[in-house]
C-alpha cells in the first residue's frame, strides 16, 4: 500500500472537494456542520451533568445544615415548653411566687388544704387533680363557719382547672411529649422533673434538681399575740379557719387561753391537736372572749359581742409569725 504524507493527504482531499459541484459542496458542508454540532452538544451535555452534580452536592450540604439547625430549634422549643410547663405546675400547686403581702394565694394547696394526690398508675395522669375535680374533693364554694362563729363566711374547695392542657389531650407532658418524673410520699406528689431530650445539649434533667413540694413549707405554723383590754377577766378562744385536707371543706384549729386580769397580752400558736399545719392561703382568725365558765357552753349566747374580733391573715410558705390582734377598748 502506498503511504501518504500529511501534505500529500491534504492535496488529495482538497482537489476532491474542488471537483465537486456546488450542490455537492453544500451537502458536504452541512454534514460537517452536523458532525461538529453533535460534538459540541456532547461536550455541552457533559458540562451540564458536572454542573448538576455540583449543584446536587451543594444542596445536600445545605440540607444537612438546615436539618441540623431545625432540629436544634425544635429541641430549644421543647426545652422552653418544658420550663414553662414546670413553672405553670408550680404556680398551680403553691401559687404565684411573685405575690407578696396580703394578696390572695390562688393554688391547689390554698384552696384544698393539701398537696395533690396522684391519679392512677400512668405518670402522664398523675397531675389530673390539677385539671379535673378529684374524687372525694369538694368544689370551690361559699362556706359558713360553725356557731358561734357563723358570721364568718369564706370560700374553700377545688376551683380548677389550675393548668391549661393543649388541645386534644388530657395528659400532662413535657416539651418532648414525655411524662414527667415524679417522687411520691404515699400518693402525695412531692417532686417533679423532666428527663429532657435526646440530643445535646438538651439531654439533661430539667431542672437539674427536682422541683420540690414540701408539706413542711406548705402546711405551716401560725403564731402571734392577742392584746386584750376588757371590762373583766375571762377566757380567750382563738380559732383559725382553713380548708380541710381530706375534702376541701371548712375546718379550724382552736386554742383556749385564760386572761390575767382585765388587760394584758397572751401568745397563741397553731397548729393544735391532730392538725399538722395550717395550709398556705388567706384565712380568718376569730378571737372571742367568754366570761362564762368554759364548761357551760349552753350559755355562750350571752357572750359580750363587744369582745370579739376577726383578723384575716395571708399565710405564706414557711409559716406566719408575729400576728398581732387587739381586742377590747
Amino acid at each position: 500500500m502506498t503511504s501518504h504524507t500529511a501534505a500529500q493527504y491534504s492535496s488529495f482531499v482538497i482537489p476532491a472537494k474542488a471537483g465537486m459541484t456546488n450542490e455537492a459542496k453544500k451537502r458536504l458542508d452541512a454534514d460537517v456542520r452536523r458532525h461538529d454540532d453533535k460534538g459540541d452538544s456532547s461536550r455541552r451535555s457533559g458540562l451540564t451533568m458536572i454542573e448538576l452534580l455540583i449543584v446536587l452536592i451543594i444542596m445536600i450540604a445545605i440540607s444537612g445544615v438546615v436539618l441540623q439547625a431545625t432540629a436544634g430549634r425544635i429541641d430549644e422549643a421543647a426545652y422552653d415548653k418544658t420550663v414553662a410547663s414546670l413553672n405553670a405546675i408550680r404556680t398551680a400547686i403553691v401559687g404565684n411566687p411573685l405575690m407578696t403581702g396580703d394578696e390572695p394565694i390562688v393554688s391547689f394547696v390554698a384552696d384544698c388544704g393539701s398537696l395533690p394526690q396522684k391519679t392512677g398508675t400512668d405518670p402522664a395522669y398523675y397531675l389530673k387533680a390539677l385539671t379535673e375535680l378529684p374524687s372525694g374533693m369538694s368544689s370551690y364554694q361559699i362556706r359558713t363557719a360553725p356557731w358561734p362563729d357563723n358570721d364568718i363566711v369564706t370560700y374553700t374547695g377545688w376551683r380548677g382547672p389550675y393548668i391549661a392542657l393543649p388541645l386534644n389531650t388530657d395528659k400532662v407532658l413535657d416539651g418532648w411529649n414525655n411524662p414527667f418524673n415524679f417522687v411520691l410520699s404515699g400518693n402525695t406528689i412531692t417532686s417533679i422533673q423532666s428527663g429532657g431530650g435526646i440530643e445535646t445539649p438538651y439531654n439533661i434533667l430539667i431542672p437539674s434538681t427536682p422541683m420540690q413540694f414540701n408539706e413542711a413549707s406548705l402546711l405551716v405554723p401560725v403564731n402571734g399575740t392577742v392584746q386584750y383590754n376588757l371590762t373583766t377577766s375571762g377566757t380567750l378562744t382563738i380559732r383559725i379557719y382553713f380548708p380541710q385536707a381530706s375534702d376541701g371543706t371548712l375546718t379550724y384549729c382552736e386554742q383556749t387561753l385564760a386572761t390575767t386580769g382585765s388587760s394584758g397580752t397572751v401568745a397563741f400558736a397553731f397548729p393544735t391537736g391532730i392538725v399538722t399545719g395550717i395550709p398556705i392561703g388567706r384565712h380568718p382568725i376569730r378571737v372571742r372572749v367568754d366570761v362564762l365558765p368554759v364548761n357551760d357552753p349552753g350559755n355562750e349566747t350571752t357572750d359580750d359581742l363587744d369582745t370579739t374580733v376577726i383578723e384575716w391573715v395571708t399565710v405564706p410558705q414557711g409559716g406566719l409569725s408575729g400576728v398581732s390582734i387587739i381586742i377590747g377598748n
